[in-house]
């Protein structure tokens, strides 16, 4: 799947911006099962978990995106944002 990784990973945001939460979801996970150090697919975890009020977790996966090399600042960003929801 490396190959074709990016589709996937467009499709996924597509998806998450509709609000198609299931399809994202197992979009996210069929590229993490090919490659399970994407750091846009947990990225996009945290967007739709954070969508789901669950900060915690959302936190956790913005974190593991970081760790896996997504440097653009965005999921410093929205780490920030949940720790602001979760005061």
């Amino acid at each position: 799947m490396s190959d074709n990784i990016f589709p996937v990973l467009k499709l996924a945001r597509k998806y998450l911006a509709e609000k198609a939460y299931p399809e994202a979801h197992s979009t996210c996970m069929q590229v993490l099962k090919a490659d399970p150090r994407q750091p846009e697919a947990y990225y996009l975890l945290g967007l739709l978990t954070a969508d789901h009020d669950n900060f915690a977790k959302a936190i956790e996966l913005f974190d593991r995106a970081i760790s896996f090399g997504l440097a653009d600042g965005s999921a410093q960003a929205q780490a920030a944002r949940c720790l602001i929801a979760l005061n």
